[in-house]
């Protein structure tokens, strides 16, 4: 994988009835040629909602596949919004390439 980016993006897991004090997944994003990739881990029991702020400005507008899913994320204004189960792992992309056949 190529290298980290200027800027680092963070998640936040939305207010809920529950205190979980804002803990969203941990992330990491990491370029891969013309490609991205991001990965979501919750370190959790419980699912959360989050939102992943931060982004590049090169992700702004792209889709950002949920790989082995048929979710798909387009960035806007840096920023992606998701949900993952507890203990859940996320793994997106600017390309399917990176799903094992």
């Amino acid at each position: 994988m190529g290298s980290c980016p200027d800027s680092v993006p963070k998640a936040v897991a939305d207010e809920t009835y529950g205190s979980i004090d804002g803990q969203g997944p941990q992330v990491m994003l990491r370029s891969a040629g013309e490609d991205w990739v991001l990965i979501a881990v919750n370190e959790y029991g419980h699912g959360v909602s989050f939102t992943i702020s931060g982004l590049p400005r090169q992700l702004e507008g792209k889709t950002l596949h949920r790989l082995y899913s048929a979710e798909t994320h387009i960035v806007k204004d840096g920023a992606i919004r998701d949900g993952i189960r507890g203990l859940g792992v996320h793994v997106y992309a600017t390309s399917r390439r990176f799903e094992a056949r």
